[in-house]
């Protein structure tokens, strides 16, 4: 029997269909479905040869835009240090100054950089008004990344969608860092007098003023306690709840967060804001800011539950911890006796 001949034309369609399988089988295979290598942070189809990231590579400008907490009004700091780490902690760094400089990054660093924010010594950085007006960041995080011994603030930042890789322009990214000047030195408080406690039990609220904030800056408060002249607790007196308000702050303690005792006159003593790294600056700390126009005040309400007996003095302390921008501390300390008679 004699082979039949395919005419002319279906072998063209023949031809032309299996080109349109192949080109779309090459598209799921990088975009369609199939292996569809994706960019984590979200995006398109990776580039081939970037180990599956979609997003941008190359250079870019970082800057810093030094701003007041309070308005946004621009601020001039001393000895700022900035460094850019590229994809993690402690790689690639780069000395940043805050009116820009390129940095480059590689598709294995994902889009991520870490910019570690000193504002110097005459400024705190408000962390959370950082975050909240930068988008791209991540996280704050604090590492010991130089060894100088305290850990240093570094935002995470995903830089993966600051632009496109091969377009024309360099993108640039400027962080907006909040700061609020440091006011530290004129620090008071207004010294309560003693007050009279009967030989029936009952609870006592002693009450602190303090104040010496400028408008527009603050201080960080790193430590709250309380000291006494007792041994243990419950024998004449016992540490209650403790109320801090003022200076933008609002917080409650209901009992100390941890209280010791000992055999002497003097152990006796309640720990409201009490964290192990207390010494640094880092995120379980207060601001106290004192913005325009508001009370140069900062109430400090403490309830001491007690009980004395002919010719008792007890005495309680009020111990705040203040830092600086550099960590060096500055106690806040005043004494109220509360007698028999």
């Amino acid at each position: 029997m004699a082979r039949m001949k395919l005419p002319s034309i279906i072998w063209i369609v023949i031809v032309v269909f299996a080109a349109v399988s192949m080109a779309f089988a090459t598209k799921s295979l990088w975009g369609m479905g199939g292996v569809n290598i994706e960019n984590p942070f979200g995006g398109g189809a990776a580039t081939p040869g970037t180990g599956g990231y979609s997003g941008y590579y190359g250079t870019l400008t970082i800057a810093v835009n030094e701003a007041n907490w309070n308005d946004g009004a621009a601020e001039t700091t001393t000895s700022p240090v900035y460094t850019f780490y590229r994809g993690a902690i402690g790689r690639g760094p780069v000395s940043i100054t805050a009116s820009g400089t390129d940095v480059n990054i590689l598709p294995e660093d994902k889009g991520i950089g870490y910019l570690k924010c000193y504002s110097g010594t005459a400024h705190y950085v408000d962390v959370e008004r950082t975050r909240s007006a930068n988008p791209r960041i991540l996280e704050a995080v604090w590492n010991d990344v130089d060894g100088d011994g305290y850990d240093s603030l570094l935002f995470k930042i995903d830089l993966s969608g600051i632009g496109l890789v091969g377009q024309g322009l360099k993108p640039v990214y400027t962080l907006s860092l909040q700061l609020f000047d440091e006011d530290v030195s004129g620090l008071t408080d207004d010294s309560p007098a003693a007050m009279v406690v009967g030989h029936t039990e009952t609870v006592k609220t002693v009450t602190w003023k303090f104040s010496g904030l400028s408008e527009k800056a603050g201080c960080v408060i790193s430590r709250i306690y309380v000291t006494t002249n007792e041994t243990y607790e419950g024998t004449d007196i016992a540490l209650e709840g403790l109320d801090l308000s003022g200076w933008g702050i609002s917080r409650t303690w209901s009992r100390p967060a941890r209280t010791v005792e000992g055999a002497t006159a003097g152990d006796y003593a309640g720990y409201y804001l009490d964290q192990s790294d207390w010494t640094e600056l880092h995120g379980n700390v207060l601001y106290a800011q004192r913005g325009v126009n508001k009370a140069d005040a900062m109430y400090v309400s403490l309830n001491v539950r007690c009980k004395l007996e002919a010719a008792d003095d007890l005495q309680v302390v009020i111990n705040i911890v203040v830092l600086d921008s550099a960590n060096a501390e500055t106690a806040l300390t005043d004494t109220v006796e509360l007698n028999d008679v």
